[in-house]
Formats: structure tokens, C-alpha cells, sequence
């Protein structure tokens, strides 16, 4: 486990982004206030900012300092929807609930597609890619490197009451023997690590990815 990886309380409940990728650089010695990436991610203190487009936005920022985001899982819209297909097979097969297919692919938000979703089912339907997960949240974290995990919370019960819908954290460890995660939130007064096994993990995840410093620059 990665032990001592600095806390930042989110400034808002809307700035999980800004907030945990400001914990990753300050580990990797690249310190840059939730504020600023805030500010050049798009994150408001009223309205979030997707993963993707809070990553897209802060490109030029990342060029400009040597910062290498490197990226080991994202779902597409078009995987996502495959996965929720794959979840509905599943949930008919048991007599559950299904996820509501929306119409239009445009602007699709995981958050609410994946409402409702049961766990097992969920597990079932993630399987592919479950071992490339793992083996990429093992290499890094061998390496010293958390990784920025973007998930949908509310399928899998966790320690602490969190509204459903998308939300970044941090994975800062892995228990090979037990197959669990640890993770930390941008919550609480001293962000505490957190477990998770690691099938219910992958389930939920979304993106994944972690920061290569290496080459940065020293910013002002």
C-alpha cells in the first residue's frame, strides 16, 4: 500500500475530480491546488465536471509541465451500453430488474444508466477486462503510483453513505492474497483507506488511469 498519500477535502461536493487528482500530484511531487484544476478542468462549485472531459479539459496544463496522463481502462458510451446489456441478460436470467436502455447514445450519462443496477449482475456482466484491471492496478501500485479510479457508486455497499452516481478516487494499494482494493475518498477529515474486494471493484469502474511525473517541470 501506498501509506501517507496527502489528503485534499473536496471544496465542494461537486469537485471529487479536481480534489483527487490534486492528491495524486502531490504524491508524485507536482503539488497544484483542487482551485486551479479546478478552474482549468471546468469543475464548479454548482456543476461537476465528467472524468473525461475534467482530463481533456486540463490537457494543454499537462503539456505544459511534462505531466503524462496514462490511461489502462475507460468505458466508452458504447461499452458501457454493452456492459448494461450484459447486466440486463443477467438480471432476466434471475427474475430482477433491468437497466433502462436509454434511446438516445448522445450525452449519455453512466451515472444514470447504471441506476438501479444489481451487484451480482453487475459482477457477471464486468468479467472481460477483469484481469487487465488487476494487472494494471498491481504494476502501478508496485511502482508507487495511486491510480485515479472514476467509478458509479451506489451498486456496491461501502462503509460510508455516498449519493449514487459517479464520483473519483484513488486506489492506493492491493491485497494479492485477500484479491481486494485499497481505496481512498476526498471525503472526511483525514481521508481514510478503505477496502474493497476486487471483483466488486472492476464492476464498478469506469475509468482508470495514472500519472507519470517523471519529466515535469517544476510549476510556479
Amino acid at each position: 500500500m501506498l501509506a501517507d498519500v496527502p489528503p485534499a477535502i473536496q471544496a465542494s461536493p461537486r469537485h471529487c475530480a479536481p480534489a483527487t487528482l490534486s492528491r495524486a500530484l502531490a504524491w508524485e511531487g507536482v503539488p497544484i491546488p483542487q482551485s486551479n484544476l479546478a478552474l482549468f478542468g471546468g469543475a464548479s462549485q454548482e456543476k461537476g465536471v465528467s472524468v473525461m472531459d475534467f482530463y481533456e479539459a486540463l490537457q494543454p496544463l499537462f503539456r505544459d509541465y511534462g505531466i503524462v496522463l496514462q490511461t489502462h481502462a475507460v468505458r466508452t458510451a458504447a461499452e458501457a451500453l454493452a456492459l448494461a446489456e450484459r447486466h440486463n441478460a443477467a438480471a432476466r436470467a434471475d427474475g430482477l430488474p433491468e437497466l433502462r436502455i436509454p434511446e438516445s447514445r448522445d450525452a449519455l450519462d453512466l451515472g444514470v444508466l447504471f441506476l438501479g443496477a444489481d451487484r451480482d449482475c453487475l459482477r457477471v456482466a464486468s468479467r472481460p477486462g477483469r484481469g487487465r484491471f488487476l494487472a494494471a492496478v498491481e504494476t502501478e501500485i508496485s511502482r508507487g503510483h495511486p491510480l485515479l479510479w472514476g467509478v458509479i457508486l451506489g451498486i456496491v455497499p461501502e462503509p460510508a453513505e455516498s449519493p449514487p452516481g459517479g464520483h473519483l478516487r484513488l486506489i492506493v494499494g492491493y491485497n494479492a492474497e485477500e484479491r481486494t482494493i485499497l481505496y481512498s475518498d476526498s471525503w472526511g477529515p483525514d481521508c481514510p483507506v478503505k477496502v474493497m474486494d476486487a471483483d466488486d471493484a472492476w464492476a464498478i469502474t469506469m475509468t482508470l488511469h495514472s500519472l507519470d511525473c517523471s519529466g515535469a517541470r517544476s510549476i510556479p
